[in-house]
């Protein structure tokens, strides 16, 4: 599963590098970002009656070359189980508290559709890690096996300048996770899905404003004649 990861972000990388980046009229080559906000996990039956459908929060790091971002991105969710669970030769009891995170790595594309609203496809690799306040009976924590996949989204993203080269950026996500939970237990459906609303802060460099900016100061050259 890795590998093909791998080649799906190259060939998502290697399609879009060349294109040219625009952010509200602003030229440039790199951009840096960060955010946070909330999260809300959507599950699938079987692990919905287990787990719920839970509100967290999320944060996430970037770096893009014009318009192709690389993505890193932890979400948190805590709940208290609504039944039991069949994990390996154990029962995890009803009411215990399970804390989920999840890691993305992705690959995006910021395109702008007009009136400085853009839209920014991603895809990536995710790595679901569970831990709980379950004990055995000498004291340890039990450890829940990790679980990794493919996660695919669509943020919509309003960029509004408030310096030359940062934006203020509020934004709404969604996503759709190719997970196995059945890894876990086969009590659980695998897959999941994700609503998200937050704001980042976006800087780019400025070299192509900076250009035009000095290129409208300059006098015009004289006529030939």
């Amino acid at each position: 599963m890795r590998s093909h990861i791998i080649g799906l972000l190259l060939a998502f990388i290697f399609s879009f590098s060349f294109l040219k980046a625009k952010s509200q009229s602003d030229r440039y080559d790199w951009s840096l970002k960060f955010g946070g906000g909330s999260s809300w996990l959507l599950n699938n039956n079987k692990t919905t009656r287990w787990f719920g459908n839970s509100k967290g929060s999320f944060f996430f790091l970037g770096a893009g070359y014009k318009n192709v971002h690389i993505n890193a991105t932890f979400k948190y969710f805590n709940e208290n189980t609504k039944t039991d669970l069949t994990y390996d030769d154990k029962i995890l009891p009803l009411g215990a508290q399970f804390n989920i995170v999840f890691f993305n790595l992705t690959t995006s594309y910021e395109y702008e559709v007009g009136s400085n609203f853009f839209v920014e496809p991603y895809i990536g690799y995710i790595q679901n890690n569970i831990t709980s306040n379950i004990v055995h009976p000498n004291g340890d924590e039990l450890d829940i096996r990790n679980t990794s996949g493919i996660t695919l989204g669509l943020n919509f993203i309003k960029h509004i300048k408030f310096f030359n080269g940062a934006f203020f950026s509020p934004f709404i996500g969604i996503n759709y996770d190719i997970i196995n939970f059945k890894k876990i237990s086969s009590d659980l459906d695998n897959n999941a899905k994700g609503i998200s609303f937050g704001v980042m802060l976006k800087a780019i460099d400025t070299k192509y404003s900076s250009q035009n900016k000095n290129s409208k100061n300059k006098p015009s050259p004289p006529p030939p004649f």
